[in-house]
């Protein structure tokens, strides 16, 4: 079990149809922060391509690529190639940890976000200096 979703929780959950005008009228005008990009945007796209024929591609904050972009920085290069030095995880969990962040249960819609949310303010206090704007993070 990795998202810990039950057949009960979904028994009677509405589909994606049923909250489709929804979830798009959200996200219009919207940045979204996530955390892998692939998983959200995929989702939607498919999904999209499936109800109605076409995709939709939305701006994004990726923490995780965030998170990637840095340990690439810090692991880069001959001299720590030859010293063995490897990039840690990215994985939301480990990711917070080297920020000092709490840990929350993982696989949790609400959690995971409030999680995201935070490691991106980290990312920012600690990667950024206020010169960037948002549009410079998004992809």
């Amino acid at each position: 079990m990795i998202h810990g979703i039950t057949h009960n929780d979904i028994l009677d959950a509405p589909t994606l149809d049923e909250v489709l005008s929804d979830v798009l009228s959200a996200l219009a005008g919207k940045v979204i922060v996530v955390h892998y990009r692939p998983i959200e945007r995929g989702f939607l796209n498919s999904a999209l391509k499936r109800m109605i024929g076409e995709g939709i591609e939305f701006p994004v904050v990726d923490t995780m690529q965030i998170e990637s972009d840095y340990q690439a920085r810090l692991t880069g290069g001959l001299i720590n190639k030859l010293k063995g030095k490897r990039a840690e995880s990215v994985r939301l969990g480990q990711s917070r940890r080297r920020y000092g962040l709490p840990d929350y249960p993982p696989h949790h819609a609400l959690t995971d976000a409030i999680a995201t949310a935070e490691l991106l303010q980290a990312q920012l206090a600690y990667h950024f200096e206020g010169k960037h704007t948002i549009k410079e993070l998004w992809l």
